[in-house]
């Protein structure tokens, strides 16, 4: 565009663009390219324990207890030709821990001969000593407890990919792979008390997640009145990768893809035991995207006959203030636009967004590569974003060779540079829709490019 503003712009009221990929011609889908998915895939796992076992007898005690929940989700939205797909939404909501006690208490424990009895013979000794005997015995608590949580950071899809290969004959392929980073909690607590000698030893193992990028591990022993022993480890560990996918296949029938499966089955062979299932469901529309080709197309048109527009340009000619001229003449062309395309006059309010420029000062083109991530999430057809490209490169070949100009503030300059680049960007949608979809009638826009090349070289 002109020094003030330093860009030369193509307008943009929405962008996409995917990879292309082969349908299937026999069932009457479109030709290679065409075809897009729109979908989402959903895979659940549920875990889940309420289980007690008591073993208790003869005066021993003996329970063990296990609680467990697993409530994991994943829901991914992609979409795109193919094979790989633009994953443009994931979440995962994580809700994952696992607690088991066990406690035992024996109802009494044999603590052998007093100490007198040392150096006299085992007869002697039967003769002679009682066997200590305790009661209650010995007794010993076994405590888990883990908890997995997501650890953040990075978003979701930059760790989650979709491919979805269409075979020859009908058949299909989908993959989807998610791999967040987690976090896990540990806390391990081991206690035996030995009834002979009064005193217990207690070990703590206690894991968390490494705050560096090097895992830690401590150990800290100490001895408690009474000859108690107690050691407690502390240990961090890094993130790791708790991942979620899905193979699937089936067979195209139609313009939805569907499907169901059951990963992983776990049955208890016990009441409130430990059981765990993952299901995964995905469903794809088909979407054509013919009519946001052509709409695109009608758009640069309405852009293009804009700018020719001399009748506008001679609006402004009295404008001496260069910025204030331009600004005014952008202002004019974006309302004869809108009248262009919707038939009415344009409500009042800012200019039409522009998402994609050359600068003014470099010749370099700014924008297309966020354009081109953003306009991936959109899910519509490449040629998009390669008409847009087009234009752009078009206003680079303009800087090269006519930077004066290029950058001069004329209105009439301007308008006719614009005018050149959205034909540019124009003929290359009117190419791919002549050849993907031939039930677009484009005489009329090939009769308005007529039109708008006429007008252009009679002012050249």
């Amino acid at each position: 565009m002109l020094p003030f503003r330093v860009s030369m712009t193509a307008s943009i009221t929405f962008l996409v663009v995917v990879t292309a990929w082969s349908s299937l011609s026999a069932q009457g889908a479109k030709p290679p390219g065409v075809t897009i998915w729109d979908g989402t895939v959903v895979i659940s796992r549920q875990a889940s324990a309420e289980h007690k076992e008591d073993k208790s007898e003869g005066g021993n005690i003996s329970v063990a207890l296990e609680t467990c929940r697993v409530d994991d989700v994943t829901v991914i939205k992609a979409c795109g030709a193919g094979p790989l797909l633009k994953v443009y939404s994931a979440e995962r909501t994580l809700v994952d821990f696992v607690e088991k006690s066990m406690r035992f208490q024996a109802a009494s424990t044999d603590c052998g001969l007093p100490k007198e009895a040392e150096g006299h013979n085992p007869l002697y000794q039967e003769k002679h000593f009682e066997r200590i005997i305790k009661t209650p015995g010995n007794k010993s608590f076994r405590s888990e407890k883990m908890h997995t949580s997501l650890a953040g950071g990075k978003p979701l899809e930059d760790t989650t990919t979709v491919t979805l290969m269409l075979m020859p004959g009908g058949a299909y392929l989908l993959s989807a792979k998610s791999f967040p980073m987690v976090r896990h909690l540990q806390d391990h607590i081991y206690e035996d008390y030995n009834a002979c000698n009064g005193k217990t030893t207690r070990k703590e193992h206690h894991i968390r997640p490494a705050k560096g990028p090097q895992p830690l591990s401590k150990s800290i022993e100490s001895l408690k009145p009474g000859g108690d022993r107690v050691t407690v480890t502390h240990q961090s560990l890094p993130l790791l990768p708790l991942p979620a996918g899905v193979a699937g296949e089936g067979v195209v029938s139609g313009p939805v893809l569907e499907g169901r499966v059951e990963l992983i089955e776990t049955k208890s062979k016990v009441k409130g035991g430990y059981e765990e299932k993952t299901i995964s469901t995905w469903e794809f529309a088909e979407k054509d995207p013919c009519e946001d080709a052509y709409q695109r197309l009608l758009e640069d048109l309405a852009w293009a006959e804009a700018f020719v527009d001399a009748d506008i340009q001679e609006q402004v000619e009295d404008i001496r203030n260069t910025e204030r001229r331009i600004k005014t003449y952008e202002q004019l062309v974006d309302r004869q636009v809108y009248r262009i395309l919707h038939g009415k006059e344009p409500p009042k309010g800012e200019l039409t967004d522009t998402d994609a420029s050359v600068d003014g000062a470099s010749g370099e083109a700014k924008g297309l590569e966020e354009l081109k991530e953003r306009l991936a999430r959109e899910c519509k057809p490449s040629v998009i974003y390669e008409s847009i490209e087009k234009h752009e490169k078009t206003h680079q070949k303009q800087f090269d060779k006519f930077e004066e100009e290029y950058n001069s503030g004329d209105v009439e300059i301007y308008g006719l540079m614009e005018v050149t680049a959205y034909l540019a960007g124009i003929q290359v949608l009117m190419d791919w829709l002549e050849v993907n979809c031939p039930e677009k009638d484009l005489a009329d826009a090939k009769r308005r490019v007529r039109q708008i090349e006429k007008a252009k070289f009679s002012r050249n």
